[in-house]
């Protein structure tokens, strides 16, 4: 969904990453957020992964094919 203001909308305009890379962000990284959060929610909160670190790990993933 690209509305006003949405930042998938601005990356495509502004061509920050392929269109191919933008797409498979899209398909990708909602499904596993939503795992990552279903983890991250069974533990105490000081034992959470902050989403910054989730967010390195899930680029190493994609990088690495």
């Amino acid at each position: 969904m690209d509305g006003p203001g949405n930042i998938t909308a601005y990356i495509r305009q502004h061509g920050l990453l392929s269109p191919s890379e933008v797409d498979r962000i899209v398909a990708d990284a909602p499904l596993a957020l939503v795992a990552f959060q279903a983890a991250q929610a069974c533990k105490p909160v000081e034992q959470r992964m902050s989403m910054a670190r989730w967010l390195d790990a899930f680029h190493r993933r994609q990088s690495a094919g």
